[in-house]
């Protein structure tokens, strides 16, 4: 009876080894195999919670549906290292960081949209800055006090 007992409990140890491999083997894949669906689904939930919106990555991930929060933030970060490679390779750069070209300006009037005054200061503008590119929050912030003191000039005259 005791052999028996060994025997048996030798056979849920190697169960219980097998099921933790393929516990490994199923997280390494899914880390790096994203499907096109939960591709789809990750472009759609950050468009849905854009930067800003509370529990947002929680929110991301439970979208998807498939990955965990974890991971999602992880792909998420990747694919805004790549496009934000290739904005800098398409881009000039500008000369003099004072100076702001038009698509900077833009950028900085959008992300004042998406981004209002609600939100903690410090928040905001860090925010915004990741929208403009090459530029700080604090130049984003002196380049909006520097319009802001523009309109009151010349509401004056």
């Amino acid at each position: 009876m005791i052999k028996g007992d060994k025997l048996e409990e030798a056979r849920k140890a190697r169960m219980l080894c097998h099921r933790e491999e393929a516990k490994v083997s199923v997280s390494v894949a899914k880390t790096d195999d994203w499907s096109p669906e939960e591709m789809s689904s990750l472009a759609k939930a950050c468009e849905k919670y854009p930067g800003g919106t509370s529990g947002r990555w929680k929110s991301v991930a439970k979208f998807v549906g498939t990955r965990s929060m974890k991971e999602v933030t992880a792909k998420a970060k990747d694919l805004a290292s790549m496009q934000g490679a290739n904005k800098t390779a398409e881009k000039a750069p500008v000369q003099n960081p004072l100076e702001w070209n038009v698509e900077q300006q833009k950028q900085l009037e959008e992300g004042m949209r998406q981004f209002t005054a609600s939100m903690p200061v410090k928040e905001r503008w860090l925010k915004i800055s990741e929208l403009v590119d090459g530029k700080e929050p604090k130049q984003c912030f002196e380049r909006f006090k520097e319009i802001v003191s523009k309109i009151k000039t010349k509401g004056k005259k």
